[in-house]
């Protein structure tokens, strides 16, 4: 369901492509991966068009000069590449990179042994959930380097397709991570105080408003990935602006109530899909936007609190 303040500038009108698609698996002999952008090429086929998704193609003749195979590492037997261009982004990890990672293991069925991952840099939160594994041997790309696989295996899920369908699969897939604590809040809202990007101008009417209906603010900041994974898939009720610790909502149960809060010049619908693979009650509330910058995401959204508060108590 989606609802538009009446301060917002934008139609009531919506249109989404959500139709459902099955994720499949790729095994390609002699697989190239280039390190700094994870682009595919194959050896009788060139360029996978696919993995061009969030590459920016001014540097293809770069690639056409080999200037980019100077370096090139060769790595023998079979190898899982989970990486896609956005490799520092919480969503684009969890949605994309990991669940291909998830998935690619799942249709390999390999039994005994390492298998070999070859995927983006650790930072904070890629290191935590590598954690959960104790059968993968994780290679961090170079980023001056060329890989050739022996035998490289992918999923259709690192590209841009898979951002915005409703993929049942993923949720599946993710019950790998599932940490139950029953003692955790069952309705929050997540704050994005922590963050200059997309802040909440009201914020502090929006959590007095909400708290009166059983919400908890939370900054996911303050959380570890195993301590978000334990509350979003306890908790029953959660309000957000829109960004990136929504990711999580793929480890809530089939139960819980969304409404994400989304400014007038931005409507990014991941979210909408990602509640739609899972089963989750969503609804979308459009909110008028203060302009800051020509950068969108250094705007400012004002929550329509009337219309916020009809939604909760419906």
């Amino acid at each position: 369901m989606i609802k538009v303040s009446k301060k917002a500038s934008v139609s009531n009108e919506f249109s989404f492509n959500s139709k459902y698609k099955k994720p499949s698996i790729i095994i390609s002999e002699r697989l190239f991966v280039l390190g700094n952008k994870f682009l595919l090429l194959e050896e009788d086929n060139g360029i996978l068009e696919s993995s061009l998704y969030l590459n920016n193609r001014s540097w293809f003749p770069e690639i056409l000069s080999k200037k980019v195979l100077k370096t090139v590492e060769f790595l023998e037997g079979t190898t899982i590449v989970i990486g896609n261009a956005s490799i520092n982004n919480y969503y684009h990890w969890v949605y994309q990179q990991l669940s291909s990672l998830l998935f690619c293991k799942a249709q390999l069925n390999v039994d005994t042994g390492a298998i070999r991952v070859l995927g983006p840099k650790k930072n904070s939160f890629i290191a935590q959930y590598l954690e959960f594994f104790d059968d993968i041997e994780y290679c961090e790309v170079d980023g001056s380097k060329t890989y050739i696989l022996e035998t490289g295996v992918y999923s259709d899920l690192l590209w841009g397709d898979f951002s915005y369908r409703p993929t049942t699969d993923i949720g599946e897939l993710m019950r790998h991570f599932v940490v139950e604590d029953k003692n955790l809040p069952k309705r929050v809202y997540i704050s994005r105080g922590d963050t200059p990007n997309r802040r909440v101008s009201n914020e502090d009417q929006v959590i007095s408003l909400v708290s009166k209906y059983g919400f908890e603010p939370v900054t996911l900041t303050e959380y570890s990935v195993r301590e978000q994974i334990s509350l979003f898939n306890n908790v029953e009720y959660v309000i957000a602006p829109h960004g990136a610790g929504l990711t999580n909502l793929i480890f809530c149960n089939k139960k819980a109530n969304v409404i994400e809060l989304l400014q007038d010049n931005y409507l990014n619908w991941c979210f909408k899909f990602l509640c739609q693979g899972k089963g989750l009650r969503y609804t979308g509330l459009i909110n008028s936007t203060k302009v800051l910058s020509q950068d969108k995401h250094k705007d400012e959204i004002e929550i329509d609190l009337e219309l916020l508060e009809k939604s909760i108590s419906e």
